[in-house]
Parts: C-alpha cells; sequence; structure tokens
C-alpha cells in the first residue's frame, strides 16, 4: 500500500473518531460536509464551503481544529451572539474554544493572550471580531503563532459578509486579505450559506484564495413550505390571516414557535399590541431595547416561555433554535440572500416548517424609491455599480412575489444551484392558477388605488408614514441612536414644504384636487365610540376607524388595570363610565395632534407603556388626575394658508430651541451629563484670569468688546473639550461625591486631549468614540486610580499612529 493511501487511511480514521468520541454524531450529514472536512485535514488548499443552514457548515472547520492537536484555528465571526453561540456549543463538548472581544475584562483577556503565548496552548478554536483582526496586538500574535508553527488555519465565517456584493457587506471583513502577506503558507477556509456565483468569486479575490477547493450543498430545503399573500387584497383582515397562519402551524393544539420579522423597530411593537388585542402573546425584539431586555426577549423565546417573537432582521444571528415551525416578513426583504437566510431559520430540525412574506404596493414603492435615490446619491464607480446590484436583487424579490414561478427556484437561479424538484413545497407548485389569480386581484388593486412610482417621491403628511420619504425617516430613525422626540423638528419642516406645495398647487389647478372617497356606511353612523369618526380618513390617511377603536380598547384596558391596582377603596376608583371618557380623550389627543398613521400608532404605544408602566410600580395614572372634559366633535380638518402654516411652525421651532451650551455636555460625556455647564462670571472675582473664567457660551457668542480675530473651528472644538473638563471637574471636586462614570469620563477627557490638539486623534467623532469605549471600560473594572487611568488610555493611543476616523476606533 502507498503511502498516500496509508495518509488518507489515517485521515478517515482520525476524522470519524472525532466525529463519535468528541461530537457524538455517527456519521456525517452529507458526502459534501465529509468531503470538505477530509480536504481541510489535508492542508493542500483553501477550501470554500456554501451549505444551508442546518446542513452542518460549522462542523467542516470545527472537526479539523480539534483533529490537529498543536495547532490554533482562528475563526473570524461577524458578531458576539454568533460567536457565543458556537462556544457555548464548543464547551459543553469540551472543548478549548476561546474568544478576545471587546466585552471582556481584563483579566480575562490577559488568561487568554497567556495561554495562546505558552510553549504548548491548550486552545484549539479562538473567535474574533474582524474588527479585532485589524489591531496592532492582534498581528503581532499572530506572527508570533506562524513563527512557531502553531497557527493551523484561518476560517472566515459568514464569508459573504466579505463581498461587496453580497446581503451583509462589512467593510472590515475586507481587510482581512492583508493577513496573507504575514501568513503566507497558512491555509484558508471561507464558510457561508449564502453565496452566488458573483459573491463566490468576490470571496475568492479578497481574501486571496490560493487554488480553492469548493464545496457547495444545493440551497433547496425540502421541509420549508413557501408562499406570498396580499394584504392590498384582504380588505383590513391580514392580521386574521396572519393569526390563522400561525394556527396551521400548532402542535399538539399549542401555539408553534415563530419569528415575524417587520422593518422598523415602530412595527414590531405595534404588531406586538394587535396580537395581544387578539389573544396572542409576542414580545418585541430591535435595537431600541436595552442590552438586558434584548437578552431577556431572547432568552423567554429560547426557552419557549413566548412563542412568537416580532423582530428587526437584526435577530436570528448567532440564534440555533431547531424547532422553528414558522417564518413571516411582515413586508418585502430587501434581496434573495438575505430572505434565504432569514427565512432559513425556520425547521431547522429537519421537520415541515413554513415562510411566508406579506407583499404590498406599499413596501414595494417605498423600498424602490430609497434605493434609486441611493443610487442618484453615489459619485464613485463602486459605490454605483453596488448600488444598481442593491436594485437588481430588489427587483428579484419583486418578481418572486408578483410571478407565478416557483419559490425554491428562485433561489436556486440565484445561487447557481440545479433546478429544485419542489413538486408541493411552495403555492406555486400546490395551484399555480391560484397563485395567478391573486397576483391579478393585487394588481387590479393597486390600479385601482392609484399605483405607480412616481408619486409619492416626496414626503406627504397626508399618507402613511409620509410617505415614501417619510419612510426613509423611519429607516434613518431605526438606523440611528437619535430619539423619536428630537426628529420631530426635520418632520415639522417636511410636512410644512407639503402643505405649502399643495397650496400652490390648489392655487394653480384648484380642479385638479381630487375628492376622497366617502367613509363606509358603519363608520359615520354614530356607533363608534371614538370622537370624530367621520374625519378618520380625511384626518390621517391610512388610518381606519377599526384601528382607532382597537387602540382606544386597549388604552381603556390598561386604565382599568392601573385603577383596580392603584387606587385604595371602591370610594376612590373611577367607575367605568369615566375610566371609558379618559380613555376616549387620551385617544383623541393623539388623534387630533398629528397627521402621520405611523406617529398615531406610536403616541398611543408610548401612552399605554407609560401606563402600564406605573401601573407596574403602583402609581395612579395621571390622566385620572388631569381628565379633561369631552369637547364637541370637530368639523373637518381646515386648510390653512401656507402664510398660517409657516408662522406657526417658526413659533413652534423658536419655542422649542435649545443652546448648543446646553447640548455639549452630553455630546461630551454621554447620557449622565443631565445638568448644563454653568457659565458666567461672578462680581466679585472680576480679576482672575480671563481663561479660567471661560464659559460654554462665549465659544457660540461672539463677545463685542473684544477685538481678537475668531478662533478657528477646529480650535473652538478643543477647547471647548478642555474647558468642559476643567468645569466639570471643579464642580465635583466642590461636590465631593465619589467617582461616578460621568467623572470618570471627564477625567479620561481630560487625558485625551493632548492628543487631540497634538493631532494623533484627527476628529471630534474619533475621539469621544474612544473617550466612550475607555469609559466603559475602567468602569466596569472599577478602576478610579490616576495612574492606572494613564497607563491604560496611553496603552490604547500607542497602537495605532493616529486615529482619523471612527473606522480607525478598536473595541477593547
Amino acid at each position: 500500500m502507498s503511502k498516500g493511501s496509508n495518509s488518507c487511511s489515517n485521515i478517515d480514521k482520525l476524522m470519524r473518531n472525532t466525529l463519535k468520541n468528541v461530537f457524538k454524531h455517527q456519521k456525517f450529514k452529507s458526502k459534501t460536509q465529509e468531503q470538505a472536512i477530509r480536504t481541510i485535514l489535508q492542508g493542500k488548499n483553501d477550501v470554500f464551503v456554501s451549505m444551508p443552514t442546518g446542513s452542518g457548515k460549522s462542523l467542516c472547520f470545527q472537526l479539523p481544529a480539534v483533529a490537529r492537536a498543536d495547532k490554533i484555528t482562528i475563526v473570524f465571526s461577524p458578531l458576539l451572539a454568533l460567536m457565543k453561540d458556537q462556544l457555548d456549543f464548543l464547551n459543553e463538548r469540551k472543548i478549548d474554544a476561546r474568544t478576545i472581544n471587546s466585552k471582556m475584562t481584563s483579566v480575562e483577556r490577559n488568561a487568554v493572550l497567556l495561554d495562546l503565548r505558552s510553549v504548548k496552548p491548550s486552545t484549539r478554536l479562538l473567535y474574533i471580531t474582524p474588527e479585532q483582526a485589524t489591531t496592532d496586538t492582534f498581528r503581532e500574535l499572530v506572527q508570533k503563532l506562524y513563527k512557531s508553527e502553531k497557527l493551523g488555519s484561518f476560517v472566515v465565517d459568514e464569508a459573504h459578509c466579505v463581498s461587496q456584493w453580497g446581503h451583509d457587506f462589512r467593510p472590515d471583513y475586507l481587510k482581512l486579505g492583508r493577513l496573507r502577506q504575514l501568513c503566507p503558507r497558512v491555509q484558508w477556509v471561507a464558510v457561508t450559506a449564502t453565496a452566488g456565483k458573483n459573491v463566490q468569486k468576490d470571496i475568492y479575490e479578497q481574501l486571496k484564495l490560493q487554488n480553492p477547493a469548493a464545496f457547495r450543498v444545493s440551497c433547496f430545503r425540502s421541509n420549508l413550505f413557501y408562499d406570498v399573500v396580499f394584504p392590498d387584497t384582504m380588505e383590513g383582515q391580514e392580521l386574521a390571516d396572519l393569526v390563522d397562519f400561525m394556527d396551521c402551524a400548532a402542535e399538539d393544539g399549542e401555539r408553534a414557535s415563530g419569528i415575524i420579522y417587520c422593518r422598523t423597530r415602530n412595527q414590531t411593537e405595534e404588531l406586538v399590541c394587535r396580537l395581544g388585542s387578539v389573544g396572542v402573546f409576542a414580545l418585541a425584539y430591535h435595537g431600541g431595547l436595552k442590552d438586558k431586555e434584548r437578552i431577556r426577549v431572547q432568552d423567554d423565546w429560547m426557552q419557549e416561555k413566548c412563542k412568537v417573537i416580532a423582530a428587526t432582521v437584526s435577530f436570528g444571528m448567532g440564534v440555533d433554535k431547531a424547532n422553528v415551525r414558522f417564518v413571516v416578513h411582515w413586508g418585502l426583504p430587501q434581496n434573495v440572500a438575505g430572505y434565504y437566510q432569514e427565512s432559513g431559520r425556520a425547521g431547522r430540525d429537519g421537520r415541515p416548517a413554513r415562510c411566508r412574506i406579506y407583499y404590498s404596493r406599499q413596501e414595494r414603492d417605498a423600498v424602490t424609491y430609497l434605493l434609486q435615490k441611493t443610487l442618484s446619491e453615489q459619485t464613485k464607480e463602486i459605490k454605483k455599480r453596488q448600488a444598481k446590484a442593491a436594485i437588481d436583487s430588489f427587483q428579484c424579490m419583486v418578481q418572486y412575489c408578483e410571478n407565478s414561478k416557483c419559490r425554491h427556484s428562485v433561489f436556486t437561479d440565484f445561487f447557481g444551484d440545479d433546478p429544485p424538484e419542489c413538486v408541493d413545497k411552495c403555492d406555486c407548485c400546490v395551484n399555480a392558477k391560484a397563485v395567478e389569480k391573486k397576483i391579478a386581484d393585487f394588481r387590479m388593486k393597486s390600479t385601482k388605488t392609484g399605483g405607480g412610482i412616481g408619486k409619492a417621491d416626496s414626503y406627504d403628511a397626508d399618507l402613511y408614514g409620509g410617505g415614501r420619504a417619510g419612510l426613509k425617516r423611519e429607516t434613518d430613525e431605526y438606523n440611528s441612536s437619535v430619539s423619536y422626540e428630537s426628529s420631530n423638528e426635520g418632520t415639522a419642516k417636511s410636512a410644512m414644504s407639503s402643505l405649502i406645495g399643495k397650496q400652490f398647487a390648489m392655487r394653480k389647478a384648484p380642479h385638479s384636487i381630487s375628492a376622497r372617497e366617502p367613509l363606509p356606511a358603519d363608520c359615520t353612523n354614530g356607533s363608534s365610540r371614538v370622537k370624530a369618526a367621520a374625519s378618520t380618513v380625511t384626518k390621517i390617511n391610512g388610518l381606519t376607524v377599526q384601528s382607532r377603536e382597537m387602540y382606544l380598547s386597549l388604552v381603556e384596558e390598561a386604565l382599568k388595570k392601573n385603577s383596580d391596582l392603584c387606587h385604595e377603596g371602591p370610594e376612590a376608583r373611577p367607575d367605568e363610565k369615566a375610566i371609558a371618557q379618559i380613555a376616549v380623550q387620551l385617544e383623541y389627543q393623539a388623534f387630533s395632534s398629528n397627521k402621520v398613521a405611523s406617529i398615531y400608532r406610536k403616541m398611543l404605544m408610548d401612552m399605554i407603556s407609560k401606563i402600564k408602566k406605573n401601573t407596574s410600580n403602583l402609581l395612579a395614572d395621571p390622566s385620572f388626575q388631569t381628565r379633561v372634559e369631552a369637547k364637541e366633535e370637530p368639523a373637518p380638518v381646515e386648510i390653512k394658508t401656507a402664510t398660517q402654516v409657516l408662522a406657526e411652525r417658526t413659533k413652534k421651532l423658536e419655542n422649542g430651541y435649545t443652546s448648543a451650551s446646553k447640548l455639549l455636555p452630553k455630546e461630551l460625556l454621554g447620557a449622565e451629563a443631565k445638568k448644563p455647564v454653568e457659565s458666567g462670571r461672578k462680581a466679585d472675582k472680576a480679576g482672575k484670569d480671563n481663561k479660567q473664567q471661560l464659559s460654554i457660551v462665549s465659544f457660540f457668542e461672539p463677545k463685542a468688546s473684544q477685538g481678537k480675530k475668531e478662533a478657528k473651528p477646529q480650535e473652538k472644538k478643543r477647547k471647548m473639550a478642555a474647558v468642559q473638563v476643567e468645569l466639570a471637574s471643579k464642580k465635583s471636586k466642590q461636590s465631593g461625591s465619589s467617582p461616578s462614570k460621568a467623572v470618570l469620563a471627564e477625567r479620561i477627557i481630560k487625558l485625551l486631549n493632548p492628543h487631540y490638539k497634538t493631532g494623533k486623534i484627527k476628529s471630534k467623532e474619533a475621539f469621544k468614540k474612544i473617550a466612550r469605549i475607555l469609559s466603559h471600560h475602567l468602569s466596569q473594572q472599577n478602576t478610579t486610580d490616576e495612574e492606572t487611568l494613564q497607563a491604560t488610555v496611553f496603552s490604547y493611543l500607542d497602537q495605532k499612529k493616529e486615529f482619523r476616523t471612527e473606522k480607525d476606533v478598536f473595541e477593547l
């Protein structure tokens, strides 16, 4: 027998022993998985692996890492949640897997580094983020491991993030290819579940894969049933349809576990509220929740305390739950790859599961507008190509929904796989004619209600969410940390522009303004409990009397619970009639104070949340004490002139003005700096040095008495930071309070200021981010002595020559 045969035989034996003894599996999931693992263990080629969720792609690199007893495998992963899931899995099997990330304490980090630098490390897999890979500390560690021949391979998990054509592109992933120069002989393994031919080619180029061996498993998952439904044709019954869909997935009479993906944070909260009104308990998960709350929601769902979760698309990465029986998209996904990955979280146990999209014309036109706007704003050619690719991918999703082609074949075409044997795994293959009729009804309905993309290009306060521009505002609100209240000014300006434009249009062509459709008879016959029911459609387009009644019932229910728990004795407790009147008045306040349906819903959700919070704290809600007597039902909304609107908006903006001096402490020190820094001079200390008496306001308001030239903007910013620290520190010393996070931040800013002035820290954004990272890190360590503070700050800054932008800043 040849030497090569012995080598293959030994590898096969090692593979099977490790599979059975360590991972507790009797056989591989597929031949492709087995071949990929064998190729990685042989170490002759770089390897590319593309397998659907649940096909065992993680085992492709985990098993070789364990089998190589004297080597370390470094895994690059995009999310801490994803790392935690894999680390928990490996540690349960007594596999020494570790991580270096920003959430670790210095003690934990040093313990990991100590093992990695030892003569014989026990670590088999090291998980890090691509951001950590750019630090000088990591590069130095990699070079030492490489020179001592302890480095087994580099693994890029979720490798589609490398590709600029991928649905989840991360710029930091592009820098991973540079490690090839440091370690030219180390094997690279790229693993993903969503990579078409273009993405696969880009991964090869960006990671500089050498003679890669590719292993692909077809994306067709025969246990998933796909379909599309059209809310535009449901006459307002889409919620009932959703509940029926969830009931169909029920097991043994119990609600099945499932995910409902929503486009925005507000949608998740609203949908949870609506489901609760029909007896379906669900929880909302989105980026606006605090870390502890997100973890609690996720744990409750994982532990079956809550069966249904309404979430934004951020949910799911790193969540390995096998018994998810349905995945719903309460709106249109933006690309095929993203939808395939999100819907693929259903049925990971191999049992039947269902995936559905609720597809509406409004969502389609809104996303189309945003993508086209993004394209028009690009100036660089590569950015234009990326924007065009995003539009093309979105159009694939539109075709997916508006054609009667097999749903699974859309995925196989996109990823370059062979056509699937679907037969009865999607609505189109089960009954194509029925699907074609639904599509025809949808198109007819869209035509009657005014289709076309050009109609909603600008913000329109009378349209749901302000039209498509209003949709972009909601999207920007979701992606930013700006609060709902802080966006009111921009909304006011947009609404004002819209109203002024309408006034000119009415003057030029009054005959072109069409009358609104009359309300159904049941909305105006006086049977409704809400005030001004007849004005519902004319006041807020997209809002129905039925929706208002639902929110009124939720407010009334919350008030009843508050009354029962927080009022002592029957005498002090309001009767049901009084509670109903208060609820009607509160709902009407939200209805009458705006023209946008999404803001109306947001106001009521906030209102209900505050009532519930008071109830949990056993406090009577203030609305019982400040009850307003019901007013007469208003006449239809008056259309004001542009001059009146402009005057009112200007007055509101002036009344709500906040000076820069009040905003600066929060900008520099974070949420804990709540009180503005006092400014001004005391008469009895007029002789003191002017530099010590400078106020924050002096940097924004020029002094007529001074003949000096105005300082440059960059110098102003640096002086502001220095003065802020000096004043805040004096105030802290005078109060004699113990060091808090805010005081710690002040001391760190004082240490960073010289580096900002000398130019090592180039931008204000980088300065603030470094200050936040160091403050958070040191507060966790409970470190307050000056020597440790200085050592930590200087050690951090020494890891890079300069910090130009936020991208140069790294987590600890």
